[in-house]
């Protein structure tokens, strides 16, 4: 399923390991650009459209998620 999506070299996020919310830093402006959260077993837990360059992931489980924005992914750890 990821074997098609491209690591980011546009996008990064902070913090990561993240609690509550994840910032994007990006080149480009991606307020109202849909995202999805996979866990490990490629499952998606959460996904949504971006607001304020941030997604909120307070309701996620501890654990290492993908999240995949306009076809690039982004690994993330929850604490």
């Amino acid at each position: 399923m990821f074997n098609s999506i491209i690591p980011s070299n546009n996008f990064n996020i902070y913090p990561n390991p993240a609690t509550n919310n994840i910032h994007i830093n990006s080149i480009r402006e991606l307020n109202d650009k849909n995202y999805k959260i996979f866990n490990r077993l490629g499952q998606i837990v959460s996904n949504g459209t971006i607001e304020n360059q941030q997604i909120k992931i307070e309701k996620l489980d501890k654990g290492i998620y993908y999240i995949i924005i306009e076809s690039t992914s982004l690994k993330l750890i929850k604490n």
